[in-house]
């Protein structure tokens, strides 16, 4: 954005927007990763298969004995809401 506004855009007058890039002083690094990489990454992170009704049952029976009461008490209220929205995804 600012290699636009200060390089290759220019006003009526043929000024730029900006007389210095503040940008250029930034040492950007790219981070490369190979797609393979990235995919394996990205499945650990999903659910494959019945984890997500695993996933769900949890919610539904075990995870509410780990909450602390008031934690509990926010937990039941909101119960069926979010049960609903976790099943969404």
């Amino acid at each position: 954005m600012f290699k636009y506004l200060t390089i290759e855009n220019e006003v009526a007058n043929n000024e730029p927007y900006f007389h210095k890039n503040i940008m250029q002083k930034i040492e950007v690094t790219k981070v490369k990763q190979i797609f393979n990489e990235g995919a394996k990454q990205l499945t650990d992170k999903i659910f494959i298969g019945d984890k997500d009704l695993e996933f769900l049952d949890y919610i539904k029976s075990e995870y509410e004995s780990s909450l602390s009461p008031s934690q509990l008490k926010y937990f039941k209220r909101d119960r069926e809401r979010n049960i609903s929205i976790i099943s969404l995804f």
